[in-house]
């Protein structure tokens, strides 16, 4: 993480608006923050996480290398049951557009019976097991969205700003369940029935 850090503050300079570590416990638990200013005045927030484990192969696009859209959405699961950001469902549901949710399901329980030994836990295992696969209400829970930990990867608002000819969240929301009800019947599982609201 170091050598990244150095090489952060050798590539933007002042354009570096510091940098942090929200988790540091050691080389295997690390988590490094920052910003970056862009001349035309936007700020981006760029997380560095350690010990992510990949189950495709990674793109090379223009020299930079990308994980592939399913490891994304993997990730996603799994922070969409730790958090409940609306942000990760929207995420997940343009995902899973063009990925079946199903086989991303299936991924996931792949890539955690692939990575189960002490050597591949990440940050978010310090809190305990957040499993969308022994619990999948997780990714209908998403209307009540917790405080995350500052020693974690989050999102500073839940507000779903979107851009003009893209899908509003109320359609996000229908269209994220019709794929939830989906995996469950694959699941075999009984899908939630609506809970009310009190007034």
């Amino acid at each position: 993480m170091k050598n990244i850090e150095k090489e952060l503050k050798e590539f933007y300079g002042d354009n570096l608006l510091g940098i942090d570590y929200p988790c540091k416990i050691n080389d295997q638990y690390i988590f490094l923050r920052t910003f970056i200013s862009k001349p035309d005045g936007t700020t981006i927030k760029v997380e560095i996480l350690q010990n992510m484990k990949l189950i495709y192969d990674t793109d090379t696009i223009n020299g930079i290398r990308l994980i592939s859209t399913k490891d994304i959405a993997v990730f996603k699961l799994i922070s969409a049951s730790s958090r409940l950001a609306k942000k990760d469902i929207y995420d997940l549901n343009y995902i899973t557009d063009n990925n079946n949710l199903i086989e991303l399901f299936k991924d996931l329980a792949t890539k955690q019976e692939r990575y189960n030994s002490e050597e591949d836990k990440t940050i978010f295992d310090l809190d305990g097991k957040v499993n969308p696969i022994q619990n999948p209400h997780l990714l209908l829970d998403f209307d009540n969205p917790k405080q995350g930990k500052s020693s974690r990867p989050n999102h500073s608002n839940d507000l779903i700003e979107t851009v003009p000819n893209s899908k509003t969240w109320i359609t996000t929301g229908i269209e994220w369940r019709a794929k939830m009800r989906s995996l469950y019947r694959h699941l075999e599982l009984d899908f939630p029935k609506p809970k009310g609201r009190s007034v």
